[in-house]
């Protein structure tokens, strides 16, 4: 069995994420590898720039922590990093997975709120 979740990623353009996160690329990253942008961008389907923010969408993805995904276990760590650093209120993670029950949140950036509702119909 393979499950899928939708996951959503969104960061503001704060200019103390974007200094942070180059002393994460100049401490982590090292030369030769990709970026996180690069990573990001590959792991997700969609990107949309805004103003104040960068989303990062994908649906019906295999996301799982530590997964043998080296690029999805590379924006895991970039998280555990940003709130390790206090940017918490920086980004905000979503995942939906497949079962009702199976919402995964991160981050303290309010874009989204999550609803997961049955209906009859």
């Amino acid at each position: 069995m393979s499950y899928r979740s939708d996951v959503t990623l969104v960061f503001s353009t704060s200019e103390e994420l974007s200094r942070k996160t180059e002393e994460y690329e100049l401490w982590v990253t090292g030369e030769g590898k990709d970026s996180i942008l690069d990573t990001l961008k590959f792991v997700f389907c969609t990107m949309q720039e805004e103003e104040e923010l960068v989303e990062f969408s994908s649906v019906n993805t295999r996301w799982y922590e530590f997964c043998d995904n080296p690029k999805i276990d590379r924006v895991v760590y970039y998280l555990r990093w940003l709130d390790s650093q206090g940017l918490d209120t920086s980004y905000q993670f979503i995942r939906l997975g497949d079962e009702i029950t199976d919402i995964e949140e991160r981050g303290a950036l309010s874009y989204y709120e999550v609803h997961r509702v049955l209906k009859k119909f």
